[in-house]
């Protein structure tokens, strides 16, 4: 049988790494070998390389191998506290709850998680912050990756403003889409982000009177927010292979555009350029330690 013939049960057994056996009975990695047959080489997306489709593969197989011993280690700890609370009813009753780190004075991350705002709280910010993905044609599969970490971080370091901005990413589709789907394929955490995630151009979103494109080239300083415009943040990653290309962009589209006021405030040599992220963070206020 040539490659080209290659059942979705041999590709199977060579992501799994497990030899062909005519045993019949049940093995301790056959349900990892269900699993990934649903996911063979039949399913490759679009514009992916066989290669890099075997490591998401073996990827997300160690993800829900990780899934199934968290759940494990869960009803074990829910079993231990179950032991527990019978031996202190046995005792005559239960002693007085813990003081958390919270009430101590200290910090606890779960404390932190509960309270961390969402765009749509109350308190939160009417300011709109957009990456703007019409880009993919001019970035590497390399720099795409660095662009979802980036976008990563504006996430998070919106989630940790005390008033979180709206955060958008506009032209969300394409390769882009398709590196979150597969890098989150089993619990899909991506599409519960706290982002306004938007397939259409930001022209298209905002209007092309609502927009300040933020440039390191323009001529015009961002002294003040204006919760009317909605302020663009253009997402290429390039390494400065496309010098001004976003500044070109705006002019040939007649958009507003601005600088952040980073020589007027710090010394810097060179072309004063951010990452994505660093814009954001810049413009959203944060707790204070």
């Amino acid at each position: 049988m040539n490659q080209g013939s290659e059942s979705p049960v041999h590709k199977e057994t060579a992501l799994s790494g497990d030899k062909p056996s005519t045993d019949s009975s049940p093995g301790p990695r056959d349900d990892c070998a269900e699993w990934v047959v649903q996911f063979s080489i039949d399913t490759l997306p679009e514009g992916m390389s066989k290669t890099r489709w075997k490591k998401k593969l073996k990827h997300q197989k160690k993800l829900k191998k990780w899934e199934k011993m968290k759940q494990e280690s869960k009803v074990r700890r829910k079993e231990r506290q179950s032991q527990l609370k019978k031996e202190r009813q046995a005792l005559g009753g239960l002693p007085p709850p813990k003081k958390t780190r919270l009430e101590d004075g200290g910090s606890s991350k779960i404390s932190q998680r509960g309270s961390y705002k969402k765009m749509s709280d109350e308190g939160a910010s009417s300011v709109r912050v957009a990456v703007d993905c019409s880009f993919e044609q001019l970035t590497s599969a390399k720099d795409q990756l660095k662009l979802i970490k980036q976008l990563q971080r504006c996430y998070a370091a919106n989630r940790r403003s005390v008033a979180p901005l709206q955060y958008y990413v506009t032209s969300f589709g394409g390769q882009l889409k398709s590196e979150l789907d597969c890098r989150y394929l089993i619990n899909k955490e991506h599409e519960h982000w706290d982002i306004h995630y938007r397939s259409e151009d930001f022209l298209e979103v905002f209007g092309k009177e609502n927009v300040v494109y933020l440039l390191a080239e323009s001529t015009n300083v961002l002294n003040e927010l204006d919760p009317s415009k909605a302020y663009i943040i253009g997402g290429l990653v390039d390494h400065n292979h496309h010098k001004v290309h976003c500044y070109q962009v705006a002019e040939e589209k007649g958009l507003a555009h601005a600088r952040l006021p980073i020589s007027e405030y710090i010394r810097m040599s060179g072309r004063k350029v951010l990452t994505i992220n660093h814009v954001p963070e810049s413009l959203c206020p944060v707790p204070q330690e």
